[in-house]
C-alpha cells in the first residue's frame, strides 16, 4: 500500500509539475495581441484534461491516505484545483469576450446592408 501511495503521488507530481507550465502559459495568450484563438482553446481544453486526471488521481490516492493526513491532502489538492479553476475562468472570459467581437453587434457575423439613394 506504501509503495501504490507513493507511486501515485510521483505520478502526481509529474502531472502538476505539467499543469504548472501550462498555468503559466495562460497570461501570456490571454494579453497578447492579436489574441490567438486557437492558443487560448487549445490551453482550455489542455487544463481540462488535467483537472479531471488530477482528480482522479487526488481521489486515489486519498484512499490509500493514512487517516491522520488526509486533511493536508484534502487542502493542498484543493489549492491546486482552484489555480486551475480561475486560469480556466480567465480563459473562459477571453474565449466568449473573442466571440462577441467576432459576431459583431447584436449578434450578427456579416455588417448591415444599406441602400444608397
Amino acid at each position: 500500500m506504501a509503495e501504490e501511495l507513493a507511486a501515485k503521488k510521483a505520478l502526481r507530481r509529474g502531472h502538476r509539475s505539467s499543469t504548472t507550465r501550462t498555468l503559466g502559459q495562460v497570461d501570456v495568450a490571454i494579453s497578447s495581441k492579436p489574441l490567438d484563438i486557437s492558443k487560448i482553446s487549445q490551453l482550455k481544453r489542455s487544463l481540462e484534461d488535467k483537472l479531471r486526471c488530477l482528480s482522479t488521481l487526488d481521489e486515489e490516492i486519498l484512499l490509500l491516505t493514512p487517516e491522520d493526513t488526509i486533511e493536508e491532502e484534502v487542502i493542498t489538492a484543493d489549492e491546486y484545483k482552484e489555480r486551475i479553476y480561475i486560469a480556466l475562468s480567465k480563459l473562459g472570459q477571453v474565449d466568449s469576450a473573442s466571440v462577441r467581437i467576432d459576431a459583431g453587434p447584436r449578434g450578427s457575423s456579416t455588417p448591415p446592408v444599406t441602400s444608397r439613394s
